[in-house]
């Protein structure tokens, strides 16, 4: 998101599964006219044969419970989370990256970022970065050829930032859903030899990765539209129709690369039992262990969001009857309001209180290495009416009301009962 406070701009928000009616043409892949695609989606492998990696750590029989986008040690302690994830942007870590060598070499501080990873390590919290190939707010550019002057500069990047805290991570992953997110759409599209430039930028990526660091685990990008991949038929829309056609590339890329130790995978969904099917269809695809950097309830919300407001909830706190869930969510980030009133709000939200805990326990039995709840706080979205009116119900789902209530001696409040739901699975992963 654009309006993140000064030490965010290398995270991103929470981020939306891809749907049909909710992709801002500026800010997500557009898909036109690309019917072979669809096409050819039925001769795709299935690759079950995946490669061991030389490189990789032993996979951990131990799935590790945190969150996405938790930006401090005091919060990861407040909630107990076991593992962090953040996105980097590599244009971000190109301005910081001297400033970090010279803090190695014993001269300055180290940056923000840096020195956030360092305490993480040093408290015992594992920390999983993806990778951002793109700069927030701005146009689109293709993915770098990996010999072109901007892929030697990003490749150089990438090498200094796991020399310089390699050992310290303790998963990578190498892009945050390329598949409809910050990606040129070009950069899919296979060249006269056959190659496809982004899955060429990935293993250029990886192999520089374990160059530096040969022990170092190497996640795939994250797949966020496996609910589209899975009913995507000749009646499907062309872009789902296409993106379905890039997710089985990717996962057949992921296979064969023996660099790449799993698959990412971003479990938007209603229920468990739905999260169970992804899962389950996920196993066709790969048979490598996942990493899931990013998952809630938040899809059971989609039509919850449009509704008039709870009469009894109007009533009492004396707001217009004709004022809708996603309108009130707004208007509290406009104006914060108090906890009880917002704990009464989020109490009409149709969120189940056993969802966290049980989807938690199902990726445990699946092979889930790492689940990150996604996350850790809210974001006032002011740039665009639309997307914010988009956002807010991911706004819901977040640990912290820090948008929407009224802050308590300068502390964020808890979102309703959410951190007490997480910390209850944290205890489990002791």
């Amino acid at each position: 998101m654009n309006d993140h406070h000064h030490n965010t701009a290398l995270f991103s928000s929470a981020c939306t599964p891809c749907q049909p009616a909710s992709i801002p043409i500026s800010r997500r892949l557009v898909v036109q006219g690309m019917l072979a695609a669809g096409a050819a989606i039925s001769g795709y492998p299935l690759a079950l044969r995946a490669a061991e990696s030389p490189h990789q750590k032993p996979a951990s029989a131990k799935t590790i419970f945190g969150g996405f986008d938790v930006q401090s040690l005091h919060e990861a302690r407040a909630i107990n989370a076991h593992a962090v994830r953040l996105i980097s942007s590599i244009v971000v870590l190109q301005k910081i990256i001297a400033q970090a060598r010279q803090a190695q070499a014993g001269h300055g501080p180290w940056p923000w970022y840096f020195a956030l990873i360092r305490a993480f390590h040093k408290a015992g919290i594992k920390t999983v970065i993806t990778f951002l190939w793109a700069d927030w707010g701005h146009p689109i550019m293709p993915i770098p050829a990996v010999n072109s002057p901007r892929g030697r500069q990003w490749l150089q990047v990438v090498r200094d930032f796991v020399d310089i805290m390699g050992d310290q991570l303790y998963y990578v992953t190498l892009d945050n859903e390329p598949l409809t997110f910050f990606l040129n759409t070009g950069s899919w599209h296979k060249t006269s030899t056959g190659a496809i430039p982004v899955l060429d930028w990935y293993s250029a990526v990886a192999r520089e990765i374990h160059k530096i660091r040969p022990t170092l685990p190497i996640s795939a990008p994250a797949i966020n539209i496996l609910p589209q991949v899975m009913s995507c038929n000749a009646a499907s829309a062309n872009w789902i129709k296409t993106c379905t056609g890039y997710t089985h590339e990717l996962c057949a890329w992921t296979n064969r690369n023996s660099h790449i130790s799993a698959l990412d995978l971003h479990l938007y969904v209603k229920d468990v039992d739905s999260m169970h099917r992804q899962l389950s269809f996920a196993r066709t695809l790969t048979n490598k262990p996942f990493l899931s950097t990013e998952w809630s309830q938040s899809p059971v919300l989609n039509g919850w969001i449009k509704k008039p407001l709870d009469g009894h909830f109007a009533a009492h706190w004396k707001q217009p009857a004709t004022l809708t869930n996603v309108d009130y969510t707004l208007a509290c980030m406009n104006k914060p309001v108090a906890l009880t009133q917002w704990n009464d709000f989020m109490a009409t939200a149709p969120l189940s209180p056993t969802f966290m805990q049980q989807a938690w326990r199902l990726m445990r039995r699946n092979r889930v290495l790492l689940s990150a709840y996604s996350g850790g706080r809210q974001y006032k979205i002011t740039d665009n009416p639309v997307r914010a009116a988009k956002y807010a119900q991911y706004a819901l789902t977040m640990l912290y009301a820090n948008a929407t209530v009224v802050p308590s001696h300068g502390q964020w409040q808890p979102n309703y009962k959410l951190v007490q739901w997480f910390k209850a699975v944290a205890a489990e992963n002791t």
